[in-house]
């Protein structure tokens, strides 16, 4: 009787559900693919980027005209697999354009990421919104 890998006692023990980073990503979708990861995670073989169809651009305020506003707004969003985007986080605002640096990310379109043609979600991903009079 053996008892190296593929043997009795051998092979891999068992686990606990999770990857070998400790995250629990799962595959509910029944292709052996994350449903969705993180941005900051590092991504599988197979990974495609979220690609822009449409990049909506801020309106710019009367207020923000009034005061000359120039800076970049910083957002975190959830980009889902059904291409839309939720859970949008301000992370670094610009008086007078947040609201519509928010409402042009709410307006965009893009082609969710893919793991080997499926689409994912993708979290905590950082959108960068120039804003200027």
């Amino acid at each position: 009787m053996t008892t190296g890998p593929g043997g009795p006692g051998g092979g891999r023990p068992s686990g606990n559900g999770t990857s070998p980073n400790g995250s629990n990503n799962g595959t509910p979708n029944g292709t052996g693919v994350p449903s969705e990861v993180s941005f900051n995670a590092p991504k599988p073989p197979g990974y495609v980027p979220v690609a822009w169809i449409r990049r909506a651009t801020a309106i710019t305020t009367p207020e923000a005209q009034e005061h000359k506003v120039i800076g970049r707004v910083l957002l975190r969003a959830t980009f889902n697999a059904d291409a839309t985007i939720t859970d949008i986080e301000v992370i670094n605002p610009v008086d007078y354009m947040t609201d519509s640096a928010v409402d042009a990310l709410r307006r965009s379109k893009f082609r969710p990421a893919t793991i080997n043609g499926v689409p994912i979600t993708v979290r905590r991903v950082p959108v960068y919104i120039d804003v200027h009079y």
